[in-house]
């Protein structure tokens, strides 16, 4: 699992770096060799008094605002949008205008004059910045994980989606209510995953969070093991001395700061399931400390070993108050500097 973290540290470092790679095909009969017509972005046919010049497909980040420009333009130029048509395809599927268009995909959008059928514009745009959960969680198979609890099952659906840990704190703040899970039964009543739903409605305006539903697959062993091999140790004993000078961050949220501690002590990552569990990651706040750093000091919250129940129910209940892997009322302490590179962008 570290490796797999660690490659997803180089993959993130180097999307900023990435350039695109053209493949050429050589031929000796270039003139025989077919070549499609392009894609165009936007084009038109007819549409007389129509300018499309200050459509820039590539600003658009939602269809909505798209086509919002796209009928002020018709209008604009005395058409009547009731005389014309609006047909929509996904992926090359037709699909109707009132499905979810902000989910991910390429869509093209064929806008035809009923009184003049040559009078025709053609719009494509790929959408990739979808609110939806299965366009952020791909994989939901997520085998045996820590046990029932919400933030248990998203440790696991995270490290399964190694794109989605850029993501914590919205995860964090959206999807941790057990009242978006609805546990799953075999026959035997043996928990077999659960269904993760939030506001799953197709949204009427641009949505700013997490919405949809998926349907998760995972088993939790009867018995509790402790990941750390033992019980009720602190926080600097899980992988010998920490690195808590995380020097200059670009986000200062309880788990972003968390984050951060990981990939400055890449030993953590295999706790992960147990930090996010048995800290208290909800009282803590960062404040300005010596020299203007940051700092925030992480502590676990109460510690009871018990056994641990077997029903999500008990699991999500009072079990869910204490720490039962980590002991550490003192915790450790994480300086920082704060600096918000997008804000000054």
């Amino acid at each position: 699992m570290q490796k797999w973290f660690k490659k997803y540290l180089v993959f993130l470092q180097g999307i900023s770096l990435m350039v695109g790679v053209s493949q050429v095909v050589g031929c000796d009969f270039s003139d025989d060799f077919y070549r499609p017509d392009p894609i165009l972005p936007i084009s038109k046919t007819g549409f007389a008094n129509v300018s499309l010049d200050k459509i820039d497909i590539e600003r658009y980040s939602y269809n909505v605002d798209l086509l919002h420009d796209l009928d002020k333009i018709l209008v604009q130029a005395d058409y009547d949008l009731q005389n014309l048509d609006y047909q929509v395809s996904k992926d090359g599927t037709a699909i109707t205008m009132d499905a979810d268009l902000f989910r991910n995909g390429n869509y093209q959008f064929i806008i035809t004059n009923k009184q003049n059928s040559s009078d025709q514009i053609i719009a494509n745009l790929t959408i990739s910045n979808s609110k939806h959960l299965a366009d952020n969680f791909r994989v939901t198979q997520l085998g045996a994980i820590f046990d029932y609890r919400p933030k248990s099952i998203l440790t696991a659906l995270m490290e399964k989606n190694l794109n989605s840990l850029g993501k914590i704190t919205e995860i964090a703040e959206q999807l941790t209510a057990v009242d978006n899970y609805e546990y799953n039964y075999n026959e035997k009543g043996e928990v077999i995953g659960a269904t993760l739903a939030v506001d799953d409605v197709v949204p009427q305006e641009i949505p700013t969070s997490f919405y949809g539903s998926l349907n998760l697959g995972f088993s939790a062993s009867g018995e509790p093991v402790s990941p750390t091999g033992t019980w009720g140790i602190k926080l600097d004993q899980l992988v010998g001395e920490l690195e808590t000078d995380l020097a200059t961050v670009d986000k200062n949220d309880t788990y972003s700061i968390l984050m951060y501690l990981i990939t400055r002590n890449l030993g953590l990552y295999n706790y992960l399931g147990v930090l996010i569990n048995d800290l208290d990651l909800i009282t803590v706040q960062p404040s300005v400390g010596e020299n203007s750093k940051y700092e925030v000091t992480f502590k676990t919250k109460p510690y009871e070993w018990q056994n641990r129940p077997l029903t999500p129910k008990e699991q999500n209940a009072e079990y869910d108050n204490f720490a039962h892997y980590l002991n550490d009322s003192d915790g450790i302490t994480i300086t920082f500097s704060y600096f918000n590179f997008k804000k000054q962008l």
